[in-house]
């Protein structure tokens, strides 16, 4: 028996000190893929912090607001975006290309000698080191992209501020696979500062940091490991740090089992050693298996059942890393389809007005010219008519392309400030009117006194167009609730029907033009995307979801304004039309030849000019001139001509709405009209601006 049993007992000590040895390999091994593990998801998270980020800045950088390069009109969105935008950013700014920024917060300064503004001016992304904020004296992080103009130019940069602390608080100290021991440190390689709660800062600091890998703590002390991998936006190193006595513990444990157990028989020990493989191997293959998954795209892969020891801890570490990674991305996509869908709604909008633009200059022919014509022959006349027809048929395109302009927030407007509550309980009779019988009407009115600025008009054409849809999409009846709600800041109104709904798809093209969910023929598909412009024109937005109960619900937004109507009174047309000297500029010869026409025929005695002739023009009572014309604009001729000659009337002509300077707007000697403009309203314009000069 003793001599089976000694060679057997001495098979049984070389497996045991042959596992000793693979167990302190394998341990070895564990140890730094551990700590490789925890520095990739360290180092992914604050690349994925800054990137993100920077994202929603080029994002903002492609923004109607942002391009026009006017600092009150990025401000003024900059303000609007900041509240949605508060926990990725401590403040906005907008910088030109001088370095002056209009902030959101704080009175106005300038970045000019900041070390990162050269590489801003000089069209390159920046993420700065830590720096000293000026307006706050935090410790802050800036991110910045320049801004360009249509030639590529830059002129200006997108600016936005993280606090240290803020970012640190958000991205936590330690990692969260949190393996016991694991710190996480930044440091940054220009000055050695460092950043995160570490015992060992000094070691830390002495401990040169040249190349990314494992390293040792220099210094007296406890053996501490080390592993670090730069990152590529600025000079940070991202740092993981565990002593090594921790590191190395579970492989000492293990070895200490493995050698108490070398009296024990061959056959305890296979099976002792079944259940260390049982406990420990399999455990890591599983992480180890997870990781390569996770790392080859498999963002649905978790560690099952982990455990409670280290390598549990472990396994539950990288499932709460997945599950924020999994969140972060599908967060990602949603901001990526939500921007993706605002550039091509802001695309669509500037085309939509361009053809307006131009196609409102051949209406002005068309329209005009027909009306001269008419007035040439006589309401006697066979052809009398068909000329009518004709001037019909043109003012009815003209509405089409208001509806185009509409979309693309070029349209002419007056707005007023009025409470919505009380707008809406004066049009319900109106709206029941719109409803067949089988559909039920319900008015919930929540707003209470506040007020929004919109044009009335357009309002009610917003709210008319959404209940006929509403209508429409119930024909074997229904209900329909129109209600309203309001907080500091929004006013809401919404607009709810029990209709079959709407699906993704079409929910995904529901504002863009001629896109129409009904019958061909049936409807012209610029009735939401009418909406949408006038929302987004006066200052709001509108959605469209489904609610829990089933239908559809459009919500309209609108800012909260002070409780008065700012809306300039319009002066009353003078009794009689007199003969006037007109000077006409306009840089298409078709439409300029046209209205010389229309007036000379009204009695006027008419010069008609380009642009860059317009100053040398005769002596005129009237200045009539389109305001987008090449080289000098008609609002900057209109507001030189009226500070030289104090007898003169202006009538502004464009086909869509400009932005006019306020003393144009208020001037009671300036008129403006959207092309194409009819007979009687340019006779009445005339008419208008003359009675004011004549009285300055």
């Amino acid at each position: 028996m003793l001599a089976i049993w000694l060679p057997l007992l001495a098979l049984g000590v070389s497996a045991a000190f042959a596992v000793r040895s693979t167990a302190g390999r394998f341990a070895d091994a564990r140890a730094e893929q551990s700590a490789e593990l925890a520095l990739s998801m360290e180092h992914q998270r604050f690349v994925s912090f800054f990137a993100g980020r920077q994202a929603v800045l080029r994002a903002w950088m492609h923004t109607a607001e942002v391009q026009s390069l006017d600092p009150a009109r990025t401000r003024a969105f900059l303000d609007a975006e900041e509240p949605d935008f508060a926990a990725l950013f401590e403040h906005l700014y907008f910088a030109d290309v001088e370095g002056r920024v209009v902030p959101t917060q704080s009175p106005p300064f300038s970045i000019r000698d900041r070390p990162f503004f050269p590489r801003l001016a000089g069209g390159q992304d920046i993420i700065s080191q830590v720096i000293t904020s000026r307006d706050t004296g935090a410790r802050i992080v800036v991110i910045g992209v320049p801004v360009r103009d249509a030639g590529g130019q830059v002129r200006g940069a997108l600016i936005g501020t993280v606090r240290v602390d803020a970012l640190f608080g958000d991205l936590g100290h330690t990692s969260v696979t949190n393996p016991r021991g694991l710190e996480v440190v930044v440091v940054q390689r220009s000055d050695g500062a460092q950043y995160g709660a570490t015992g060992w800062a000094e070691r830390l600091q002495a401990t040169p940091l040249t190349s990314e890998g494992l390293f040792a703590l220099a210094g007296d002390g406890p053996p501490v490991h080390g592993w670090a991998r730069p990152l590529a936006i600025n000079d940070w190193v991202v740092v993981v740090l565990r002593p090594a006595d921790d590191l190395y513990a579970t492989s000492r444990r293990l070895q200490d089992i493995i050698i108490g157990l070398l009296g024990v028989t061959l056959a305890f020990g296979f099976f002792f050693s079944r259940w260390i493989s049982r406990r420990l191997t399999h455990p890591m293959v599983a992480l180890l298996d997870a990781q390569r998954r996770f790392g080859e795209g498999d963002r649905a892969v978790r560690v099952v059942d982990p455990g409670h020891d280290e390598l549990g801890a472990l396994g539950a570490g990288f499932n709460a890393m997945a599950q924020q990674l999994t969140e972060g991305d599908a967060q990602r996509r949603a901001l990526e389809l939500r921007l993706a869908q605002s550039q091509r709604l802001e695309s669509l909008g500037r085309l939509a007005g361009g053809v307006a633009h131009d196609f409102n200059n051949f209406l002005t022919i068309i329209i005009n010219l027909s009306e001269v014509v008419a007035m040439d022959l006589g309401p006697a006349h066979p052809s009398s008519k068909d000329l009518q027809t004709i001037i019909g048929a043109g003012q009815q395109s003209a509405q089409l392309t208001r509806q185009l302009l509409a979309f693309a927030r070029r349209q002419a407007s007056e707005p007023k400030v009025f409470a919505l509550d009380a707008q809406l309980a004066e049009w319900q009779p109106m709206l029941k009117r719109l409803l067949p019988e089988n559909v039920s009407f319900t008015l919930q009115l929540g707003a209470g006194p506040s007020h929004v600025r919109v044009d009335p008009t357009q309002l009610m054409q917003v709210v008319v167009n959404l209940a006929v849809n509403a209508r429409d999409a119930m024909p074997d009846g229904g209900a329909l609730t129109l209600g309203t709600s309001a907080d500091a800041q929004t006013v809401r109104l919404s607009i709810t029907d029990t209709g079959g709904g709407l699906s993704e798809e079409a929910r995904a093209h529901l504002f863009e033009p001629f896109f129409t969910t009904k019958q061909q023929g049936r409807g012209t598909g610029l009735g939401l995307a009418t909406c949408y412009g006038i929302a987004t024109q006066s200052g709001g937005d509108i959605t469209a979801d489904a609610p829990a109960a089933g239908g559809t619900r459009f919500t309209l937004s609108l800012p909260v304004v002070p409780p008065r109507d700012t809306a300039t009174p319009v002066p009353a047309l003078p009794a009689r039309y007199a003969p006037r000297r007109l000077l006409v500029v306009e840089d298409d010869a078709g439409v300029r030849s046209t209205l010389t026409s229309l007036l000379t025929r009204a009695g006027h005695s008419v010069s008609a000019v380009a642009a860059a002739q317009a100053r040398a023009a005769p002596e005129f009572d009237v200045l009539i001139t389109d305001v987008v014309m090449p080289g000098e604009d008609g609002a900057s001729l209109a507001q030189a001509l009226l500070e030289a000659r104090p007898k003169v009337g202006v009538v502004l002509l464009s086909g869509y709405a400009p932005v006019l300077p306020d003393a144009l707007l208020k001037s009671p000697r300036v008129v403006f009209l959207m092309k194409p403009p009819s007979a009687g309203a340019l006779e009445a314009a005339v008419a208008k601006v003359s009675a004011a000069s004549s009285g300055a």
